[in-house]
């Protein structure tokens, strides 16, 4: 059996908004990838809309 070797997580910042209380700010999150981690961040907050994806070297 092959396995895919996984790239290591590191830490992404992802600015969000939450629908409900009309609050944003900046949430750490760790993912492989910003793609990832916004998609990990949405699914874990269905009230929230990431705005954008911040990462220092991207």
């Amino acid at each position: 059996m092959v396995t895919q070797e996984q790239p290591p997580a590191r830490e992404h910042e992802l600015l969000v908004m939450n629908l409900e209380a009309g609050l944003a700010g900046v949430v750490p999150v760790m993912a492989a990838d910003r793609e990832e981690a916004i998609r990990l961040y949405e699914r874990a907050n269905p009230a929230c809309v990431v705005i954008t994806g911040l990462a220092p070297g991207d």
